[in-house]
């Protein structure tokens, strides 16, 4: 699914480019690659994280830590970094809005795709509001009264 996206990403990006250099060239400018830009914007973000990762796993082993915490901006993953002055853990959460990922520790770190989790709707849900403050608790069944409440009274004037 992932690959067909992209895919349909990249051919509406050449399509783009088609009606740019054309209009670039009535212009009579010189053509322009899209897709070599964002191929290369891809590739120094990649280097970019490559040199993150990298950099606090060096500060951490300098200072005899055996795990870095990170999370939000990069990609979810448990990874051991090792260098002739000793070994940390990398332990990065990802973000819970695109990749639905955080860290859980039971004896030892691992890290939970919640979309893996297989929980049907209603117990995420339940799982969910079990988590939420009294207050946050109370709002949804009064929501969820009110909606019921529409919900009958649209029935009635239904059969009516």
């Amino acid at each position: 699914m992932v690959s067909q996206n992209r895919g349909v990403g990249y051919d509406l990006l050449i399509l783009i480019n088609r009606f740019v250099n054309l209009m670039l060239q009535k212009m009579g400018r010189e053509k322009i690659s899209i897709s070599k830009r964002v191929k290369d914007s891809v590739k120094a973000a990649i280097k970019h994280i490559s040199n993150f990762e990298q950099t606090a796993a060096d500060i951490a082993i300098t200072n005899s830590y055996s795990h870095v915490v990170c999370g939000h901006i990069h990609e979810p993953v448990i990874r051991n970094y090792q260098s002739h002055d000793g070994e940390v853990t990398y332990l990065n959460s990802g973000d819970w809005i695109e990749n639905l990922t955080a860290l859980e520790y039971e004896q030892d770190w691992k890290l939970v795709h919640y979309k893996n989790l297989l929980l049907s709707h209603k117990e995420e849900e339940e799982t969910i509001i079990k988590n939420m403050s009294p207050d946050i608790v109370a709002m949804h069944l009064e929501l969820e009264q009110h909606l019921s409440l529409n919900v009958r009274s649209a029935r009635l004037k239904h059969t009516a």
